[in-house]
């Protein structure tokens, strides 16, 4: 496979030359390609990390290697020449879980280098357009998961919380940990991905890992039964809204949130009120006689009492309806 020098292009089926730029799936390997595009005079037609790379006929492939000097040279050149707030927004971008996200960003730094901030006014064009809605999808999910996050505390004195995000905010929130709990070591567990950042007290390093990990927690970690009373002692019976709950928290999250993981029996009131079974669910004559007369008000629910057991509340339905995209911005 080529790399970084000058190669043939060779005509597509229309008769205009392809080429497309491979690199290794990092933020510093697509800046170089960036790099290789004006220092080079590449102009690629498609920009590919090397994982997802499937020949096609018609097409000339070469590989850009990392470079992380000359990505910080491009990087402080979005910077200075388009803005500081679209160095954020190429950074968010790049982490979120949409393939279209190379193409967009190639056009945005492209198109930011030749007007300079008047790029992020062009929202007619639909690869800026879509660089702007995924970098406010990953920094709308990475504010979520700053709160959702639950640590506890395992064998070894190091805190561990486990997340399942949609993209890939764990550098964002690796940052955000660093500053709240800086004397801690740490642990944040991306499952989905199968990615996590590991602090030391010092500096942190995000690494790959399995997808499922078995964790011990310590005999005396109380954390996790504090956060199901806090749960249970700040609720209203009475001034439940489990529909603005869903808004607020979605479903997807609370796998992974503590006072959500109780042990519940099906069918029963504690799990129709968590999963909210309830919305839409046709009221029993002696429900409504129930509720009428206040007979509700301070009588025991059927499910099981909390324990130390978990279940995840993610379904088939949950998924498909939770499951978050660009759109769901607008």
């Amino acid at each position: 496979m080529p790399d970084g020098g000058d190669i043939a292009r060779v005509p597509d089926s229309t008769g205009r030359e392809s080429l497309c730029a491979l690199f290794d799936g990092s933020l510093e390997g697509f800046l170089c390609v960036i790099f290789d595009r004006y220092y080079n005079k590449h102009h690629f037609d498609r920009v590919c990390p090397e994982e997802e790379y499937q020949q096609s006929l018609g097409a000339e492939y070469i590989y850009i290697s990392t470079d992380f000097g000359k990505a910080g040279r491009v990087m402080d050149g979005i910077g200075a020449k388009i803005s500081p707030d679209a160095k954020w927004k190429v950074w968010r971008c790049f982490l979120a879980a949409d393939e279209r996200k190379y193409a967009a960003l190639y056009e945005y730094i492209l198109l930011g280098f030749r007007v300079g901030a008047e790029v992020d006014g062009h929202l007619r064009n639909d690869s800026v357009l879509l660089v702007h809605k995924l970098a406010a999808y990953v920094g709308k999910e990475a504010h979520l998961l700053k709160g959702f996050c639950r640590f506890a505390r395992t064998a070894s004195g190091v805190y561990y919380a486990p997340i399942t995000p949609v993209n890939n905010p764990l550098p964002i929130l690796a940052e955000h940990f660093k500053d709240r709990l800086g004397n801690q070591a740490w642990i944040i567990h991306d499952k989905r991905h199968g990615l996590a950042a590991v602090y030391d007290g010092n500096d942190y390093t995000i690494q790959k890992v399995p997808k499922r990990a078995e964790v011990e927690l310590a005999e005396d970690e109380m954390y996790q039964e504090l956060w199901r009373a806090f749960h249970e002692s700040i609720g209203i019976e009475t001034r439940r809204n489990y529909k603005l709950q869903r808004k607020m928290l979605p479903l997807r999250y609370r796998e992974n949130i503590t006072e959500f993981n109780k042990v519940k029996g099906p069918g029963t009131e504690v799990e129709r009120r968590e999963t909210g079974a309830d919305i839409g669910r046709r009221e029993t004559g002696a429900e409504v006689e129930r509720r009428g007369t206040g007979e509700d008000i301070g009588r025991p629910e059927t499910g099981a009492p909390s324990g130390g057991g978990y279940i995840s509340l993610k379904n088939d339905t949950t998924e498909e309806m939770d499951n978050g995209s660009a759109g769901d911005m607008e």
